[in-house]
């Protein structure tokens, strides 16, 4: 918890995204999350507080050196990291205002270290105070508006500890 974190900004909301990609594909059952999904959650999460700074971090898949699959979270602004170091990637995950985990055993351990808001991909046991996600971008209005509610409640709650009640 103590390795500097220099892909963040200290006055920044820091927001880190786990895309898992470098041993999954997003397609596969039970494991894989669509690029469509984590870009329609970052727009649920941006509506509410639309001064967080988006943090992408993941691997290249295994046999391709295409990072193009990634143009959708630069052009929502966000900064994408692709295969950086282990350690300094969960003392991101760990440390960040936000976590959005991937079904993965590495982001789940960093969600466990971290004190802050964890939107959590449903994949093992949760931890109470985590706002669980749904297994599909395809939701009805009432239910959009309970998980947008549910992720506004946990992110403005982070910053107003971070900022002292002044965002």
């Amino acid at each position: 918890m103590q390795m500097p974190l220099v892909r963040f900004q200290p006055r920044d909301l820091n927001v880190a995204v786990h895309v898992r990609r470098g041993d999954v594909d997003d397609w596969v059952p039970g494991r894989g999350t669509s690029h469509e999904y984590y870009v329609w959650l970052i727009n649920i999460m941006r509506r509410k507080v639309p001064y967080a700074k988006f943090h992408i971090f993941s691997e290249q898949r295994r046999r391709s050196n295409n990072t193009d699959e990634f143009d959708p979270y630069s052009k929502l602004g966000a900064t994408v990291n692709l295969d950086t170091e282990a350690t300094e990637t969960l003392a991101h995950f760990a440390r960040a205002d936000v976590l959005v985990t991937a079904k993965s055993s590495f982001s789940y351990a960093a969600a466990l270290l971290n004190p802050h808001c964890v939107l959590y991909q449903r994949w093992m046991l949760a931890v109470p105070g985590w706002v669980p996600l749904p297994k599909s971008e395809h939701l009805g209005n009432d239910a959009t508006e309970m998980l947008s509610q549910q992720i506004g409640s946990c992110m403005l709650s982070i910053a107003a500890r971070k900022y002292g009640g002044q965002e």
